[in-house]
């Protein structure tokens, strides 16, 4: 499965170069749009593509709220990273006779990802990533950054460290179809207490 899409390894110098203004272009709406400075450093969140806004906005929440995450402005895909990933999915597409992969635009040396200083995932109800979040925390590890998970408990949301992440945590992307097309799956989850309390407001 992972042979039938683009790598960064086949792509050319021109659509490396295009990875790179994607990615500047997306830290100007982060400033123009969002409000960063430029200079807080950046905590991503690896979630899967059915999240909604309120989902967007517990997250965000509850990392202003942690002493030791609070010094991270909150980047969470939004519209326009999408159309980021939808750009290089479609310039990629069909290089070395492969399909093309939106997610370099995430991963690729130059990518989103090796501009941001921490990423924190968010799972679903069972405790799963869909391939994309997975693969985006896989990258973490691997490069030296501070990961952390958001585990929703009862009573309380914890961010936990992450030092490895088991493979059978991640779905396959035509798991991770299946499970965007009902999004109620992953908010069987958010049901505790502190839950509660911030989608009654």
């Amino acid at each position: 499965m992972a042979n039938e899409y683009v790598s960064f390894e086949d792509l050319s110098d021109q659509q490396m170069e295009t990875i790179e203004i994607c990615v500047q272009e997306t830290k100007n709406y982060l400033k123009e749009k969002e409000g960063w400075d430029g200079e807080r450093p950046l905590i991503y969140v690896p979630h899967t593509m059915d999240t909604q806004p309120r989902i967007h906005d517990l997250v965000r929440e509850t990392l202003e709220a942690d002493g030791e995450l609070s010094k991270y402005f909150v980047l969470i895909p939004t519209e326009f990273t999408g159309k980021m990933y939808m750009k290089i999915r479609s310039e990629t597409d069909g290089e070395g006779g492969k399909k093309g992969s939106g997610m370099l635009f995430y991963t690729a040396p130059k990518g989103l990802l090796s501009h941001v200083d921490a990423l924190v995932g968010v799972s679903y109800a069972d405790g799963k990533f869909g391939a994309g979040a997975g693969l985006e925390m896989q990258w973490g590890l691997e490069h030296g950054k501070p990961v952390y998970e958001m585990v929703y408990n009862e009573d309380l949301l914890e961010i936990r460290e992450v030092s490895e992440l088991d493979e059978s945590r991640i779905l396959s992307i035509p798991d991770t179809r299946e499970r965007v097309k009902d999004n109620k799956f992953y908010f069987s989850r958010y049901s505790g207490k502190a839950e509660r309390e911030f989608f009654s407001r």
